[in-house]
């Protein structure tokens, strides 16, 4: 199923002059309500979308955001967008575009892939500037019909996973690794070769273990190192240890279009909180549990 088939040209609203999302929010109401087939009660549905936008993370930095609310008994998918002349600031971001979406209480693969087909179409920055400069509806339903973004039928891996993950190489030095890790404030890199070719990957707590003497392994109580002596052993092989040789080679990863089922599992069974993306021995991406609890249980 293509994206511009899910369109309404009702729905979409160019060059407005509205200034702020709340604005932009009933102005969209107002008009599926006017338009739609389904019944639509706008207190209802205002205060699902409010409670739903009081929980965060419709703002995205490619310039879009995407209001949205999850209706008990509303059995439609609706679409609105609405392109302002002059961005809006939300959250520090210029947003350039706000699509508002109404589905069902119930997940609805559409509903979400639709979601993920909406984000993609932010992605491409040629498309996007041609939308947000669209002077009319048509010009704008015939870019994105032209663009041939789909929607698939289930939710897979790559819909909700994110293509950015902190990677650095097997022969970085320990020190170049904590470095990138303290700077970027994250606990994890994806260890990659040439074209992203995924090697393996490494935590904090493999860079902090260099720091802990071998005999520590058979104490059961460490009160007695009263000083930070034992890690002076990290910060004196920072520079001769490779993270080659502390990296995990054989971690488990998912496939993009793997199911969230099959992720949910390889999380939970494993007890891990992240799972690295990847395709055809590359690394397209990283799914974590907290994505899944966003995009699907609070999506």
């Amino acid at each position: 199923m293509l994206l511009a088939s899910l369109l309404n040209h009702s729905f979409i609203h160019l060059s407005s002059e509205m200034s702020t999302k709340e604005e932009v929010i009933q102005h969209l109401l107002l008009h599926f309500q006017k338009s739609s087939p389904a019944a639509i009660d706008l207190a209802a549905v205002r205060s699902a979308v409010e409670q739903r936008e009081s929980l965060g993370g419709t703002v995205f930095p490619t310039g879009i955001a995407v209001p949205h609310a999850r209706m008990e008994g509303f059995e439609d998918l609706l679409i609105g967008i609405c392109v302002p002349r002059r961005p809006i600031q939300l959250e520090g971001i210029e947003v350039r575009m706000i699509v508002l979406i109404l589905t069902s209480k119930v997940a609805s693969p559409i509903y979400l892939t639709a979601l993920a087909a909406l984000l993609k179409m932010s992605q491409d920055a040629l498309l996007f500037e041609k939308l947000v400069e669209a002077r009319s509806v048509h010009e704008f339903t015939a870019a994105v019909q032209q663009a041939g973004i789909t929607v698939r039928e289930k939710v897979t891996v790559a819909d909700i996973m994110s293509p950015e993950v902190p990677r650095i190489a097997p022969q970085a030095t320990l020190r170049q690794l904590a470095d990138m890790m303290y700077s970027q404030a994250v606990g994890y890199a994806a260890v990659t070769g040439p074209d992203a070719a995924f090697l393996g990957e490494v935590r904090v707590l493999d860079l902090l273990r260099v720091g802990l003497p071998q005999y520590t392994n058979y104490l059961e109580n460490l009160r007695f190192l009263e000083s930070f002596a034992p890690l002076e052993a990290l910060t004196q092989m920072e520079d001769t240890l490779t993270v080659q040789k502390i990296m995990n080679k054989t971690p488990p990863s998912i496939g993009p279009d793997n199911s969230i089922v099959e992720a949910v599992f390889e999380l939970t069974h494993k007890q891990l909180d992240c799972l690295a993306v990847v395709e055809k021995g590359r690394l397209v991406g990283r799914l974590c549990a907290g994505d899944i609890l966003r995009r699907i249980v609070r999506g």
